[in-house]
């Protein structure tokens, strides 16, 4: 059943929203509230997802799960090194009876794409992704297509496997807004999710909690959420600070920049308020700029990249204001 437009939109029932999409996903799929939170975050912000986990982890479940909740079109794509661009943008296909061409869309003419293991996928393949990923947008043959406002890239890659793979290079990462790992699930989480299988709960897709329309004006309201001048310089100060942690050889790009402060409003809308907070910025910090950071040593850990983010926190003065002022 999808929720009212009128209690979507209501400041009072903001902080419901992720709530009861989370409630939703997981009357399907146990556990995984931070992933929910990341996912609904980065889709408001117009963002992309890259998870890194281990195969079985649940993380095409969860994709799907999440896409069934919000009426939104799904298509998954396994990569290999074999992928062409064409197959995942599509291709003009003649035709001999009107001796005209005719486009084919591909898989990236949908709402919501899961790429699997886009690591193992050509630079060549890999780079069909980038303008879709920044512009929403694909061009073939000269002729350029739009898509969907609601195009949302979720891709795995696995951290421990790397024959036959190719690293993603810093363009691509850093057109992710966030990179996580799914939170391991605790023994009753497990137990539960055991038990719901040797029930033989039925696999049915989950119904639509909201509407297209919802969604749109989940992302203009959260555009409204103000930012505080001193928490606008403590975004600046994270980004430019990460050049004096150890080996690192770059700052955060400007768009990194602009994610960061974009997807802050997003969770700040979500959590029912019309401002952000310190504590907004440090939730997402991790996952929006760890993947970013560049070291001299290309075999740097995501852990470790994680450690860095984290101890950069500790480092930068944190400001105290009014928040709803300013």
């Amino acid at each position: 059943m999808a929720i009212e437009v009128e209690k979507v939109v209501s400041s009072e029932t903001d902080a419901e929203v992720l709530t009861q999409l989370t409630r939703h996903i997981q009357t399907k799929l146990i556990g995984n509230e931070r992933a929910i939170q990341l996912f609904l975050v980065a889709l408001i912000t117009g963002g992309n997802v890259l998870l890194e986990d281990n195969p079985g982890s649940g993380k095409t479940a969860l994709s799907r799960a999440f896409s069934e909740s919000l009426a939104l079109k799904f298509k998954r794509v396994q990569c290999t090194p074999d992928l062409l661009p064409s197959d995942l943008t599509g291709l003009d296909i003649y035709q001999p009876d009107t001796k005209t061409f005719k486009f084919i869309e591909g898989p990236l003419f949908t709402q919501i794409l899961l790429t699997d293991e886009l690591n193992r996928a050509t630079p060549r393949t890999q780079s069909a992704l980038l303008e879709a990923m920044a512009e929403k947008q694909v061009t073939v043959d000269g002729t350029t297509r739009a898509l969907s406002e609601f195009f949302f890239v979720i891709a795995t890659q696995n951290p421990l496997e790397t024959a036959g793979t190719f690293a993603l290079p810093e363009a691509q990462l850093d057109r992710f807004l966030f990179q996580f790992s799914l939170s391991q699930l605790t023994t009753d989480q497990k137990d539960e999710m055991l038990q719901q299988t040797l029930r033989g709960q039925p696999d049915a897709a989950l119904s639509a909690l909201f509407k297209q329309e919802q969604l749109l004006d989940m992302r203009q309201q959260a555009a409204q959420v103000t930012i505080h001048k001193e928490l606008r310089h403590y975004l600046i100060a994270l980004c430019s600070g990460v050049t004096k942690l150890p080996g690192v050889v770059t700052a955060i790009s400007n768009r990194g920049l602009l994610d960061f402060a974009h997807a802050s409003q997003s969770l700040a809308y979500l959590k029912g308020r019309s401002y952000v907070t310190p504590e907004d910025i440090q939730s997402l910090a991790i996952p929006l700029l760890a993947h970013r950071l560049f070291y001299r040593n290309p075999m740097t850990s995501t852990q470790q990249k994680e450690t860095a983010i984290q101890s950069l926190l500790e480092q930068v003065t944190v400001p105290t204001e009014n928040w709803k002022e300013g």
